[in-house]
C-alpha cells in the first residue's frame, strides 16, 4: 500500500523507528585521535573542522577550554581541577571513517566521549552564586529598531558593534563571552534588532583578533555606550549560574 495511505499513527511509528536507527548508525566515538602537549612554536587557539565534520584538529587548547568546546559552555562555567588544565595547552587531531556528514553536535558528543578517554574526565554539574550582570531597558526606552533584513549579520570589534536582525539571545551570549561574566537577559525583547554602538575600550577589555577600528579616545565607557546609545543597562549583581565542576581528570593517555 503507498505510504501516502498508511494510518497516521503507523507513519509516526514508522519515522520514529527510522530516527532510532540514524541515531544507532551516527557514530559515538572518533575511530583515531591524537591528542599531545602543544608545540610551544605552534598555533594558539585553533580549531578546524573539514570534511563535514568528520575531522577535527585543535591546537593549543586547555582542558578547561575543551571542555568549554566540547559542552558548549563559558570559561566562568568551567570551575575545579588540577592547575594544569587551565594551563598546559595540548595539540588535538581525531577523525572518523564514516562517509555520513558529521553535525555539530555530534563532534561535540565524540569530543566529550574522547576527553573522558585520554584525560579520564569527570564532571559533576552544579549551580554557583556569581558575579553577573542583568541588561535590561534604561528609563529613556531602546533606541533602535527592529530589523528587516533577509538574514543576520553580526560585527564586533574592539570598541565597535554593528548587528543587523540580532536577536536578545544572541547579543546575551556575545557578552557574556566578551564580559567574562554571566549576563542575565531582562529585557523583555523578543524581536530581532538592528543597532550599532562605539566605546572607548578600557585597557582590561579584550583585544580581538583583526581589529582595525580606531575609537575615540575620549568616547564613552562600554557601560555608559549601551545606555547612552542602545537604552540598554548592565546592572552587576549576583546570581545563579550552571557549571561544571571538574571532579577527576589526568595528563592524557599516550596515542
Amino acid at each position: 500500500m503507498p505510504s501516502r495511505n498508511r494510518p497516521a499513527h503507523k507513519r509516526t511509528i514508522a519515522f520514529l523507528a527510522l530516527s532510532v536507527t540514524m541515531l544507532a548508525q551516527a557514530p559515538s566515538r572518533f575511530d583515531v585521535a591524537t591528542v599531545k602537549p602543544s608545540d610551544s612554536d605552534g598555533a594558539r587557539g585553533g580549531l578546524n573542522l573539514t570534511s563535514g565534520g568528520r575531522h577535527i584538529e585543535i591546537a593549543g587548547f586547555t582542558l578547561t577550554e575543551l571542555i568549554q568546546r566540547a559542552y558548549g559552555v563559558a570559561a566562568f562555567q568551567v570551575a575545579g581541577g588540577p592547575p594544569w588544565a587551565k594551563s598546559r595547552p595540548f595539540d588535538l587531531a581525531a577523525k572518523v571513517a564514516s562517509d555520513s556528514e558529521v553535525t555539530p553536535d555530534r563532534v561535540n558528543l565524540m569530543l566529550r566521549q574522547l576527553l573522558a578517554d585520554r584525560f579520564a574526565l569527570k564532571l559533576r554539574h552544579e549551580s554557583r552564586q556569581l558575579p553577573v550582570y542583568a541588561l535590561s531597558v534604561a528609563r529613556s526606552g531602546i533606541r533602535f529598531h527592529e530589523g528587516t533584513a533577509p538574514e543576520t549579520n553580526f560585527d564586533m570589534s574592539r570598541g565597535r558593534i554593528k548587528a543587523d536582525m540580532v536577536p536578545m539571545s544572541m547579543l546575551i551570549r556575545i557578552l557574556s563571552s566578551y564580559l567574562g561574566r554571566p549576563v542575565i537577559d531582562e529585557t523583555g525583547l523578543k524581536g530581532a534588532y538592528n543597532f550599532a554602538v562605539t566605546w572607548t575600550p578600557a585597557e582590561t577589555e579584550p583585544r580581538l583578533p583583526g581589529d582595525d577600528f580606531s575609537p575615540d579616545p575620549s568616547g564613552p565607557s562600554f557601560v555608559t555606550a549601551l545606555r547612552e546609545q542602545l537604552g540598554l543597562q548592565l546592572i552587576a549583581k549576583k546570581g545563579p549560574v550552571e557549571s561544571l565542576v571538574i571532579d577527576h581528570a589526568e595528563p592524557p593517555s599516550a596515542n
